[in-house]
């Protein structure tokens, strides 16, 4: 069906347009974080991008993985072996809250060299020497919210977790960055702070909805969808 005029149609399409929405939303939540640290000042936007680039190294761990089990799920699923669904997605959840929680203590431990090795501006290096404990934390929101999320997508929620991203990303993590920023006074760690927030309530509604999924039904409606 993907290489034909079919894949246009219900219920590919459907499908295909929630999941361009749901990664679209959240780029451009961090893209507008990054606009932020520039309305902050010189270091701060020196300091986001230097975070930014860290953060998406890091992000390719839990990616790879999210792939894998989104393809592992779906198939599954898709073969009436609900069971086997299940155990490979919480497999691949515990391997991520590992990978995930391997960064956060790395980042934490060797965040002065790695502040140092980015940027030789006092300045700046002093800014990410604060900065990156908050970015380790949000290694573990953030992997295991993209690993959950890939486990949802391949049930066939990607609606569901666009919602959910655009609910947390914009009525939630952003506002309360902002609100930590400006007010609060706070600056580009209170951005970060507000995302750590978001990402980890969306993580942990994610696991909730997973742990309550009825993995049976989940194989009986891809019998309806392939109908």
């Amino acid at each position: 069906m993907i290489f034909s005029a079919n894949a246009l149609l219900p219920p590919p399409l459907p499908i295909g347009t929630a999941g361009v929405i749901l990664t679209c939303l959240e780029w451009w939540a961090f893209e507008g974080v990054t606009y932020l640290a520039g309305v902050l000042g010189v270091v701060p936007l020196a300091s986001q991008a230097i975070v930014l680039s860290l953060s998406t190294i890091l992000f390719s761990i839990p990616q790879g993985l999210a792939a894998s089990t989104s393809a592992r799920v779906g198939n599954l699923l898709g073969a009436q072996r609900p069971w086997e669904a299940r155990a490979a997605a919480w497999t691949a959840l515990f391997i991520a809250a590992g990978t995930s929680l391997t960064a956060c203590v790395s980042l934490y431990i060797l965040r002065n060299p790695i502040a140092w090795a980015y940027s030789r501006d006092e300045e700046v290096a002093r800014a990410l020497e604060t900065l990156i404990p908050i970015i380790a934390l949000f290694q573990l929101g953030d992997g295991m919210n993209c690993v959950v999320t890939s486990v949802m997508q391949g049930a066939g929620k990607q609606a569901l977790t666009g919602w959910l991203n655009g609910l947390t990303y914009y009525l939630l993590a952003l506002p309360l960055g902002i609100a930590l920023a400006f007010p609060l006074g706070l600056g580009l760690d209170g951005l970060w702070l507000g995302l750590v927030g978001g990402i980890s309530l969306l993580a942990i509604a994610l696991l909730i909805r997973v742990h309550r999924m009825n993995w049976i039904r989940e194989s009986e409606l891809c019998l309806r969808v392939e109908e």
